[in-house]
């Protein structure tokens, strides 16, 4: 029937019909256009963050004194969700360890392991921080961490970390059963260092 109507009777349907709802259209047609205009300004932000951070983490790697703390710190504050916040923390936590501060160096890499959202930097940052507990000493803390799971490609060095562990405690059959392993998992990598620890607890 609507293909015998008048323009006029079409005219009158349509002004009609958009009064019932045209309230629910223009809302959906707002939201739609506010739904894009928000998506567009979250992707700037998001690049605009990036790029500031970036800029910090540069400064970051040249930085030869101490101002290297407090741009780490505000990278771990105000960009604490962009990678760049948890790279610059690995790095001032190397510079706490190669000044002999162990307990600073924990705090930073800690951060990392809480914060990061990038596995590759997780995994790294872990095993740094077993390393640093067998250090001091706190064996419980680096088992819990060498216990959880890594790539393969890790095994080599988490069984080394464990040997150390083993070894610290007296614990030498276990201790040479995990570089055993490491040695054998090591797959190419330089292990000198690895095989003379284990050569010194004999066959």
């Amino acid at each position: 029937m609507s293909d015998f109507l008048t323009d006029e009777e079409k005219a009158e349907q349509i002004k009609a019909w958009l009064k019932e709802n045209g309230m629910s259209v223009f809302v959906g047609i707002a939201i739609a256009i506010g739904g894009l205009f928000g998506y567009r300004y979250w992707q700037d932000y998001k690049l605009q963050t990036a790029e500031e951070a970036s800029a910090i983490y540069s400064q970051v790697q040249q930085s030869h004194d101490d101002t290297i703390y407090s741009k780490v710190a505000q990278l771990k504050t105000d960009y604490a969700s962009t990678p760049y916040a948890a790279l610059a923390s690995m790095i001032v936590a190397k510079k706490y360890t190669e000044k002999g501060d162990n307990a600073s160096a924990i705090v930073e890499l800690q951060w990392v392991v809480e914060h990061t959202s990038e596995k590759v930097t997780l995994d790294l940052a872990k095993t740094r921080l077993a390393r640093l507990y067998i250090a001091q000493k706190q064996f419980d803390k680096a088992s819990s961490i060498l216990n959880e799971t890594f790539p393969r490609s890790y095994l080599s060095i988490t069984e080394e970390l464990k040997g150390d562990i083993y070894f610290a405690k007296g614990e030498q059959d276990k201790a040479k059963e995990a570089y055993d392993k490491a040695l054998l998992s090591s797959q190419g990598t330089i292990i000198s260092f690895l095989q003379m620890k284990r050569d010194d607890l004999g066959t």
